[in-house]
């Protein structure tokens, strides 16, 4: 059959019995090849699987490992730009621009091709590189802000505000504390700070360790450890910021005057101090991906509620077929005659799975056309499967009888991930 994409707690590409999945929430076994976009806990969980093989450029390893602080099993590295073969479907992954290592995946196979963002930033920043943009078919694209309402200021006004703040607030013998994403937002605070003032930063330990693998990939950061005895002795005198993770309860201590620095206080309606640091894209920038990727279909995800919005925004400023991307498979049927022919062929013989049992073609035109085939095109694949010897037509050719099911069997996924 062509190309479908569903959600089954991760997004699921199939194809002819090849089965991926990229970001997965829960362990299943009927998924031996995972793909992971980068090391946020959300899209991470992967990598705790017993089975499967995991996928990953290698800094998000790294930075896996860097938190769990254990072995990961079964773990295959991929480059930007390197192609992974799954049987017919080539995977190449692409930068996300959203932290250090975060990749994209086109997955192209005989029908078509499909991207899946993961998380995407479409902006340079201070520590990545702005977002590939890549042509496809059917775009996957997370909608973490895709409402019109969610609009960032660009980095440089955010990083104003924020250095104006720590600055006020240093002279009234407070310590700034920013609570951020530990991986990516903390590290663009620290190389703001470190630009554009000579203000010491100090970093929770959870920071630091992520900060040491920054480093190993050679980006300069200049901080101190919480744990360190320099550091007590800025925080004692009160000439530093101190950079933590969103979790750390910094509120009790009274040396502090706290904010966060992250996207989602636009989101999520913050009330307490707070600045506009994010490492997503907001609502024009996704709109931005999906004009230069120009596919055919768009299916949010990622985004809750603000899937169905986006999508709705897709179709009617765009005119591209969008919905958010949900159980129900999206399925990619090409655009060349010849190659929907195929296809059709392919889907023709799914659908008549047991051999020695006669099929009326009205029967298969109904399970057919609903996939997106004209009713020409299915009459036409069932002439040309008859003409290959697969099929043998009864009354004229009102009724059509699988010969050899051979070929039904699912396809082995190579343990290597290459073709068998």
């Amino acid at each position: 059959m062509p190309v479908t994409v569903k959600w089954a707690n991760g997004i699921v590409v199939e194809c002819d019995g090849t089965r991926i999945i990229f970001d997965p929430k829960a362990s299943n076994p009927a998924y031996q090849n995972i793909f992971i976009t980068h090391a946020h806990q959300d899209h991470a969980r992967g990598f705790e699987f017993q089975s499967g093989f995991k996928y990953s450029t290698r800094e998000t390893y790294d930075l896996v490992k860097a938190v769990k602080n254990r072995q990961i099993q079964h773990w295959k590295p991929i480059s930007y730009n390197q192609t992974i073969e799954v049987n017919d479907l080539e995977i190449e992954a692409f930068n996300a621009g959203h932290i250090l290592g975060s990749a994209q995946y086109k997955v192209t196979s005989p029908d078509g091709v499909v991207v899946y963002t993961g998380d995407v930033n479409t902006a340079n920043t201070l520590t990545n590189e702005a977002a590939d943009i890549v042509k496809c078919d059917i775009l996957i694209i997370e909608a973490t802000f895709g409402s019109p309402e969610l609009i960032f200021p660009s980095e440089s006004e955010s990083s104003t505000q924020a250095i104006r703040w720590a600055i006020k607030t240093l002279k009234h013998r407070r310590i700034p504390a920013f609570q951020c994403d530990h991986i990516g937002n903390a590290q663009e605070l620290i190389r703001i700070f470190n630009s554009l003032t000579t203000v010491p930063v100090v970093t929770h330990p959870a920071v630091t360790r992520i900060n040491r693998v920054y480093e190993s990939y050679g980006h300069k950061l200049s901080y101190v450890d919480a744990g360190s005895e320099e550091a007590k002795n800025l925080l004692s005198s009160k000439r530093c910021v101190f950079i933590a993770s969103k979790n750390s309860n910094l509120q009790n201590n009274a040396d502090f005057e706290v904010a966060l620095a992250s996207g989602l206080a636009l989101r999520l309606g913050w009330n307490s101090k707070y600045f506009l640091l994010s490492d997503h894209a907001d609502f024009h920038h996704l709109l931005k991906y999906v004009i230069g990727s120009n596919p055919r279909i768009v299916l949010p995800c990622h985004g809750g509620l603000l899937n169905g919005r986006f999508a709705k925004h897709v179709r009617d400023r765009l005119k591209i077929e969008a919905h958010p991307l949900g159980t129900e498979p999206t399925m990619l049927i090409p655009k060349d005659g010849k190659i929907r022919i195929r296809a059709c062929e392919r889907t023709v013989l799914m659908v008549m799975r047991m051999p020695g049992f006669e099929y009326p073609i009205n029967w298969i035109v109904e399970q057919v056309t609903p996939l997106g085939f004209s009713d020409a095109e299915v009459k036409e694949a069932l002439r040309r499967l008859a003409g290959k010897g697969l099929l043998k037509p009864f009354r004229g050719t009102e009724v059509y009888e699988l010969k050899n099911s051979d070929y039904l069997v699912d396809k082995t996924e190579s343990p290597t991930g290459s073709r068998p």
